[in-house]
């Protein structure tokens, strides 16, 4: 029992992470051979944990943060990219379309993202 206990924590940690909000992307892939180079930049605020003045964490600590991506077409329905942060995070991706293609109004491209934050 406790053998899957700790394979389930494990496989939390790796599994689990926090959302890109400089990485959101459409449903569309980009088609094959085609590439695109993106960059987004974001503002990220989080209590000060650290305070030791009280545990009402009234003082908060942000800082921005620049994100470079690169992603090119494998196929038509199958993307793949690195991506760069200034928060020192890297990642690749992948996303394949699974609904519509290129000309369609609704399409659907789940995706898959391993980083190092």
């Amino acid at each position: 029992m406790k053998k899957i206990s700790l394979l389930t924590f494990c496989s939390f940690l790796l599994l689990s992470g926090c959302v890109s909000l400089t990485g959101l992307e459409e449903g569309r892939t980009l088609g094959e051979g085609n590439s695109e180079v993106g960059a987004g930049i974001a503002y990220t605020a989080a209590p000060d944990i650290l305070d030791d003045e009280g545990a009402g964490f009234d003082e908060t600590i942000g800082y921005p943060t620049i994100d470079l991506s690169y992603k090119r077409g494998i196929t038509d329905k199958l993307d793949v990219g690195g991506r760069l942060t200034s928060s020192l995070s890297a990642g690749i991706f992948m996303k394949y379309q699974i609904v519509g293609d290129q000309s369609s109004k609704f399409t659907m491209a789940p995706g898959l993202d391993l980083s190092t934050f």
